[in-house]
């Protein structure tokens, strides 16, 4: 399965014509919990969705080396510009997740945030990303709850764009031990597209030797 051309082209617009940063600046508060666990050592990571780089930068800085992919060229223009301001280097590629087959290599760490396509592209995704894991290395979801469906506040209204837990989690083989698996309220302040409170699912787990 494939995105519509207009899905594409909406995202490209909404990058253009935005006066400031869709989703802010400021990496998602979950992935800076992860980052800031203990056990937490990963040196490479791999951004899938990442948008205007705001997540993979925040990586970045603290001195990984980042990959990132996304399928809106708008955004990862941005993305390219603001990682040139803040001195940082990010490799970053334009290609669509519903067909993109991944690097010929392994991360310490795989980032999912914020993808909202229909569930063969998201199933797609996970598994791409989980396949890229290194041994002992992370992989990491959020996304908005199925339970968020026809909310007039953010995300998309569309069930089928939404994460479901359980359904989410039995996309994730045998040899990845679950560390977080969450759903539920939260509140979030991500700009201008991501402000209020949200039902969201949130995932953590870790690839065993």
């Amino acid at each position: 399965m494939t995105r519509p051309a207009t899905s594409r082209e909406t995202w490209n617009s909404r990058y253009r014509d935005a006066a400031v940063p869709l989703f802010g600046t400021a990496p998602s508060e979950f992935l800076r919990g992860i980052v800031g666990r203990s056990d937490f050592d990963a040196r490479s990571a791999l951004f899938l969705a990442d948008g205007d780089g705001r997540n993979s930068r925040f990586l970045a800085a603290r001195g990984a080396e980042v990959f990132a992919v996304d399928f809106s060229r708008a955004a990862t223009e941005q993305a390219r510009r603001q990682d040139i301001e803040a001195g940082l280097s990010v490799s970053r590629v334009v290609a669509d997740l519903a067909t993109w087959r991944g690097f010929a290599r392994r991360f310490g760490a795989v980032i999912l945030i914020a993808l909202h396509s229909e569930e063969a592209v998201r199933h797609r995704t996970v598994e791409t990303g989980l396949a890229q894991v290194d041994d002992n290395g992370w992989f990491v979801l959020e996304g908005f709850a199925a339970s968020q469906a026809d909310s007039d506040t953010m995300g998309p209204s569309a069930t089928e764009k939404l994460y479901d837990l359980a359904t989410t989690l039995s996309w994730i083989p045998a040899d990845f031990e679950i560390y977080e698996a969450l759903e539920g309220r939260v509140l979030l302040a991500e700009g201008t597209r991501h402000d209020g409170p949200a039902d969201m699912v949130r995932i953590l787990a870790r690839r065993r030797r």
